[in-house]
């Protein structure tokens, strides 16, 4: 099994109807098969799509969605323009070995009702992607992921750092290898030791190696940790 590793994409909250979010998830997905040039993927059922055929896709996202909302509504019809309180939660696999393979798993908040959840991808296991097997190859990934989501962050993080080494909160800043903040984030100042750059959108990046992120080096877990300890001490949370 290979090394349990994660990429969170919080984005600012949606009011999307039950069509919207469906192609929400479809459309984002697509263009991230365009990028890595993959478009055979399995659902969380391993039935296998293409999204190749978006509309179909669409349609069939949109069908589960009506079938989760029935379980907390006495309606019988749901119409595609349907507002729901409930986060629509769906994602595509990489293949149909599950333990071994990425995912990607979108969850769509909304503005409802008083509601203010974040939407969020979390794509889970990313270096078992071929595409992504160096700083210089995931730079270019979280570059094309900001272009799309125009998130509010993305963290690049490993298992047995966020969990193990620091059993971080979700409401914390999963720090790893790479994290990415919008202009609209305040951000204190950081050790030397940690590179930043600075995208023409106004966001930045915080850079713990240009290596490959290791938890058994102890120098790449040190750097991580002062950007988990200086945040802390901040209290700077989601």
């Amino acid at each position: 099994m290979r090394q349990k590793n994660i990429i969170r994409i919080f984005s600012e909250p949606h009011e999307l109807s039950i069509l919207d979010r469906a192609r929400y998830i479809v459309n984002n997905q697509s263009a991230i098969s365009n990028y890595l040039g993959k478009f055979a993927w399995f659902l969380p059922d391993k039935t296998p799509v293409s999204l190749a055929s978006k509309n179909e896709l669409i349609q069939l996202f949109l069908d589960g969605i009506r079938k989760r909302i029935r379980r907390h509504t006495v309606l019988e019809e749901i119409p595609d323009d349907f507002f729901d309180n409930t986060s629509t939660v769906d994602g595509f696999y990489y293949s149909n070995k599950f333990d071994d393979e990425t995912s990607f798993i979108y969850e769509v908040g909304g503005l409802i009702d008083g509601d203010n959840t974040e939407s969020s991808l979390l794509i889970k296991n990313y270096s078992a992607m071929e595409h992504l097997t160096d700083f210089d190859s995931l730079r270019s990934f979280i570059l094309m992921l900001v272009d799309l989501f125009d998130p509010s962050s993305i963290e690049v993080s490993e298992y047995s750092f966020y969990r193990g080494l620091m059993d971080l909160e979700s409401d914390e800043y999963w720090f790893g290898w790479v994290s990415y903040f919008s202009k609209n984030i305040k951000l204190p100042q950081v050790p030397d030791e940690i590179m930043i750059e600075r995208l023409p959108n106004g966001g930045k990046l915080l850079i713990t190696t240009y290596e490959t992120f290791n938890c058994s080096n102890s120098s790449h877990v040190r750097k991580a940790k002062l950007l988990v300890d200086l945040f802390r001490k901040e209290n700077i949370k989601m």
